[in-house]
């Protein structure tokens, strides 16, 4: 408080000798930017800060900036709330890049506007850009949008009696020196003004004056006096259970319900017979619904005569576009190129002293990075085949733990039922436990009856007391009030009585007669006043002389350009014919690598289908032997089975057993094994089938899915862009009908800019477009390129 009390009085001396307020409010907000409180302290920040150092800040200065940056550190929840709801309230005027500059203009607005003076504070204020500034005071000093949208989050942090003192009773006692600042800002951003004063608004709403009408002094009827209340009674009474309720179940109660349903269904269909309803004629009619839908069609044709015009081929303008360079773009290039021989002098030069250059290198360097690409191609198609196998195996893995899971499922069904039988159990006897729990309800139900009744006296005589302690209380306040009337009358009495005294009278004002305080350097105002016109005459011939100095060097600079210019031209065209050579080879180039590629992509491709069709011949070789053992076990059991047959019944009857014929048993065998081999290969066919449409419908359910949250996804997308695109683009509008209505030279100088710079690219140059540098021209030998 002390710096900015000593700031405030050396004013003047600030004014003419150290530095612009704009400057000391650069300077402020640089460090409070600048600050890290996880690096470092306030104290030492403020010690080692680069821009307190600087050469042009004076020590009052820096006590200024150093004092502003405390206060700013010590109010930061206070001034980030300000700033939040300032940029909230003000979106299209407030930028967020500014946000320091509101919260020094807060701090300063808020907790040093006494100190400083609405004189000071006003030229910190016309450093910046007149729209926002003026959004920021009519937010600051306006207590309706202070109250709307801050003082209920500043009230969390400070005391709501300091809110209202300190912050709100501030700005309303400075709020009529204010009203000019704002007025002043407003006729600068939007050539109105956006407060009126007192003395406008009383001539404004000035009205001559009439007759008022008072009514008559009549003695004023007694109030009477409101009866009291009827009480109500809150007793309450339960109906008696009906006997009904155990007389039924819910399986009782469900087959009437069922019953009833059935019934009201018949009843329906009996009102809607069908010899009731209704004999159309459309559905006797032939179906020719397509040749009539044609007829009517072609009829409706013959009135369309309109034959929309074709528009003609695109044809590629012939000529190259003409483009214009600025002065910045040919020193850019002209740099970009004297960069760039330089570094191929100092390639020329080292290769002159080492005899040698990184031409093989980089060969050897292209020839491994092709190497290293081709085996990468192979590792990718070698992965190829091991993830194809890999999935047959995972797709056999899947039948295999189907079977399980469904063996799993059967023994949790089983469980799963014998659990529900319990639960039935558990459900009966908790049924009848609650049953048990009714009953002794009933017969506790009047026990919260007069528990209830006893609280009400209780709250009764509770009320009675507040309402006499409420009594006691109303009447010492009004005798405190009467009191502090008498006090505030006795003190106006007195502030009266002193403004009855009589006020010295200053003396004239004399321009001609110095003010003799005693300081050096006195003098007059006339004197002041033509001290002040010699100055301004040499500052108008230095002026001068400064204008033309300027004049003769802007000409060597044209001149430099014009020569700049040309010789990037003459490059440019030298690079183009490179280029294209280049470009040509390069192409060819990329075109074989790309045919050798396919090729190499076909090779893998056969190999991998080469590998997985002998992987599907082994597994398809083995399981058919596994079929044939399976099916000569099958036979041999069936003529073991058959001998032991025949050795009984020989045994029986008494008589040899003759061979069975050779023949015969191999033809048997034969037909068995073909019975067994068509009917597996019956079932791998269906299987097969039925595996095939599974995967076909899955895939297209979850493809037919994911069209779905993509179409979502899209359409919020675009709906969320659409509304950002309006709502920026009012913004924009909104900011430049203002910026124009403020400043309408400046609108009308951009607006001939633009239609000058269409008129210009019309007419660009085609020997002026951007094109790599020419290589430098010396008897050195170049480096061969790679």
């Amino acid at each position: 408080q002390v710096c900015v009390w000593e700031y405030c009085s050396r004013l003047p001396r600030f004014v003419a000798c150290s530095m612009k307020p704009a400057d000391l409010l650069s300077v402020c907000i640089k460090v409070l930017e600048s600050y890290d409180p996880r690096k470092t302290t306030v104290d030492a920040h403020c010690d080692d800060c680069p821009h307190l150092k600087a050469k042009g800040l004076s020590e009052v200065d820096s006590k200024f900036v150093k004092q502003v940056f405390y206060g700013c550190i010590r109010h930061r929840k206070f001034l980030n709330l300000f700033v939040t709801g300032f940029l909230y309230k003000n979106p299209a005027t407030a930028q967020r890049s500014e946000q320091t500059l509101y919260t020094v203009l807060g701090y300063l607005a808020f907790f040093r506007l006494e100190e400083l003076t609405v004189p000071v504070f006003r030229s910190f204020v016309l450093t910046g850009s007149p729209p926002p500034i003026l959004a920021f005071l009519q937010f600051a000093f306006g207590v309706e949008d202070l109250k709307e949208w801050v003082v209920s989050e500043w009230c969390k942090i400070y005391d709501m009696g300091y809110i209202e003192d300190q912050i709100l009773g501030t700005i309303q006692r400075m709020l009529p020196e204010l009203t000019q600042l704002i007025n002043e800002i407003s006729i600068k951003a939007t050539g109105t003004k956006a407060v009126e004063t007192d003395a406008e608004s009383e001539t404004k709403d000035k009205k001559p004056r009439t007759t008022v009408p008072e009514p008559f002094n009549i003695t004023k009827p007694k109030p009477r006096l409101v009866p009291q209340p009827e009480p109500i009674s809150r007793e309450i009474k339960a109906t008696k259970i009906p006997q009904s309720v155990y007389k039924t179940d819910l399986k009782s109660i469900e087959e009437q319900n069922q019953a009833r349903r059935q019934q009201i269904h018949e009843a329906v269909q009996g009102q809607y017979r069908c010899e009731d309803e209704f004999n159309l004629a459309i559905a006797n009619r032939a179906a020719e619904l397509e040749k009539i839908r044609e007829e009517i069609e072609a009829e409706k044709m013959k009135d369309c005569t309109f034959k929309p015009h074709i528009n003609s081929e695109y044809r590629p303008p012939t000529e190259a576009a003409e483009v214009k360079m600025t002065a910045a773009a040919i020193l850019r290039e002209d740099a970009l190129i004297r960069k760039k021989q330089e570094q191929e002098y100092e390639i020329l030069r080292q290769y002159e002293s080492e005899l040698r250059d990184a031409s093989e290198f980089y060969e050897w360097q292209a020839t491994q990075i092709a190497a290293d690409d081709l085996a990468e191609q192979e590792r990718v198609e070698q992965r190829k085949v091991e993830m194809q196998l890999a999935r047959e195996q995972a797709m056999e893995m899947v039948a295999a733990m189907k079977r399980r899971n469904r063996l799993q499922a059967q023994a949790q069904q089983e469980e799963m039922a014998m659990k529900l039988h319990q639960n039935d159990l558990e459900h009966a006897a908790d049924l009848e436990q609650k049953r048990e729990l009714v009953k002794e309800v009933q017969e506790e139900r009047l026990l919260p009856r007069q528990a209830e009744e006893e609280v009400l006296r209780q709250n009764h005589q509770r009320a009675e007391e507040l309402r006499l302690e409420k009594e006691r209380d109303m009447e010492r306040k009004r005798l405190e009030d009467e009191h502090e009337m008498e006090r505030k009358k006795d003190l106006i009495r007195q502030i009266r009585a002193l403004e009855r005294v009589s006020v010295v009278r200053p003396k004239a004002f004399d321009p001609a007669e110095p003010p003799r305080h005693g300081l050096l350097s006195e003098m007059s105002l006339a004197e002041l006043q033509e001290r002040y016109a010699l100055l301004k005459d040499e500052q108008e011939r230095e002026r001068e002389a400064t204008r033309l100095a300027n004049l003769e060097e802007k000409a060597k600079r044209q001149a430099d350009l014009s020569q700049k210019a040309g010789n990037l031209a003459r490059i440019r065209a030298q690079a183009k014919d490179a280029a294209q050579a280049r470009h040509a080879a390069l192409k060819q180039k990329k075109a074989e690598e790309a045919e050798k590629a396919k090729l190499r992509r076909e090779e893998c491709v056969l190999k991998a289908q080469e590998k997985i069709l002998a992987k599907k011949k082994e597994r398809l070789a083995e399981e058919q032997r596994l079929a044939k053992e399976l099916k000569e076990i099958s036979v041999r059991r069936q003529f073991s089975q058959a001998n032991v047959d025949g050795d009984r019944r020989g045994a029986g009857d008494g008589m040899p057993r003759e061979e069975p014929d050779k023949a015969l048993v191999e033809q048997y065998k034969k037909d068995q094994v073909e019975k067994i081999e068509a009917l597996h290969r019956r079932q791998n066919r269906d299987r097969q089938l039925s595996e095939k449409r599974r995967v076909q419908q899955s895939f297209g359910a979850a493809m037919e899915q994911a069209r779905c949250d993509d179409d979502i996804v899209r359409a919020e997308t675009r709906t969320a862009a659409k509304t950002a695109r309006g709502f920026q683009k009012t913004s924009e509008i909104q900011l430049k009908q203002t910026m124009e209505k403020s400043q309408p030279f400046a609108a009308k100088i951009t607006k001939d800019s633009i239609v000058s710079a269409r008129r210009h690219r019309t007419k660009r140059d085609a020997s002026l477009t951007r094109l790599p540098p020419e290589r430098p021209e010396s008897g050195v030998p170049r480096r061969p390129s790679t």
